[in-house]
């Protein structure tokens, strides 16, 4: 900005956080309260496999169901035991039918558990529950429907503990409009995406749902997220290290993401054999440092170019973006 010549009157917060693919339980708290009064939220996720970015993510609600029944032998007492798998499996087939493909809706019966013996009728048997939901509104549904679920075995109980819950990321005007202008800041070096909706969630719902508009998928381009070949690409890294850098300037808004540099990547090259290559970022986070390397393909070390973008970040451009507070 004193390059520039410019004060935007804001300020850039960054938060890095450690637990997210855990659940951020230690970190939720804090990431909403330094996003409350956010004018924006830029979440550093990886983008799709085909570089679009994510103005939506589905929301998570997981529920453990437990049913309570009475043990007893199943040759000599058997009319004395109350079934608890027998009501399980009556509940099972309701839970199920909560799936909605149109709204967006998944739920799913992961985990079946009870009983001790063949030869004791359960006592005690329990289920786990993922439910992948678009909209709040469904998420309640859901809830409301499990919750009230009435036994059908007489004399058996249950009980519900909902686990884990993140809001959905929901497609508002606010998120498309702050799409939008990023697609701007996109063209200015060279990048041309568009937006996807996906299943998974990020820190990123909880601010949302906030009210503050909310994008996603700005990290490194790639694929095969939690699997072994799990890999970023290199000949797309200098670009979006670029796009990420000019929207900080072009925006000067304050964000909140979840990774926006980290001081080295491992890097796979997907067109070879999944050769290892460490590139370091520098210090002052410059994209000098990352003008070439040396990649590891088939067994030996070769000099690779990863280019540049020339003089997309032009002064003038880039104070007449912020002037116009985009």
């Amino acid at each position: 900005y004193k390059d520039l010549g410019i004060d935007p009157g804001k300020r850039l917060e960054f938060i890095f956080n450690g637990d997210e693919e855990t659940g951020s339980a230690e970190s939720t708290d804090i990431i909403c309260e330094l996003a409350k009064d956010a004018k924006a939220a830029l979440v550093c996720e990886p983008c799709t496999a085909n570089g679009d970015l994510k103005t939506g993510r589905k929301g998570l609600v997981r529920f453990t169901v437990r049913i309570h029944g009475k043990a007893s032998h199943a040759g000599n007492a058997h009319k004395e035991g109350i079934n608890a798998i027998e009501e399980l499996a009556h509940e099972i087939l309701a839970i199920q039918k909560l799936t909605d493909y149109e709204a967006g809706t998944t739920v799913n019966v992961g985990v079946c558990s009870g009983g001790t013996k063949p030869n004791v009728v359960p006592a005690e048997a329990e289920i786990e529950i993922d439910c992948r939901v678009k909209t709040a509104a469904e998420g309640d549904r859901v809830r409301k429907a499990i919750n009230e679920i009435r036994t059908t075995v007489p004399g058996t109980t249950r009980e519900v503990i909902e686990r884990d819950s993140k809001m959905p990321m929901e497609e508002t005007e606010a998120n498309m409009a702050l799409f939008e202008k990023a697609k701007i800041c996109g063209e200015k070096v060279g990048l041309k995406f568009s937006h996807q909706f996906v299943g998974g969630g990020s820190d990123g719902n909880e601010v949302s749902a906030m009210g503050i508009p909310t994008l996603d998928g700005l990290g490194a381009a790639g694929d095969g997220a939690h699997s072994a070949n799990e890999y970023i690409l290199i000949d797309q890294y200098i670009e979006r290290f670029q796009y990420i850098r000019y929207k900080q300037r072009a925006y000067c808004l304050k964000k909140v993401v979840r990774s926006l540099f980290i001081r080295s990547y491992l890097v796979f090259d997907r067109k070879r054999d999944l050769r290892l290559k460490q590139v370091a970022i520098d210090d002052q986070l410059e994209l000098s440092a990352l003008k070439s390397c040396q990649v590891f393909r088939d067994g030996k070390p070769k000099s690779a170019s990863l280019g540049g973008s020339g003089d997309v970040t032009a002064d003038e451009t880039l104070g007449e973006l912020i002037r116009a507070d985009i």
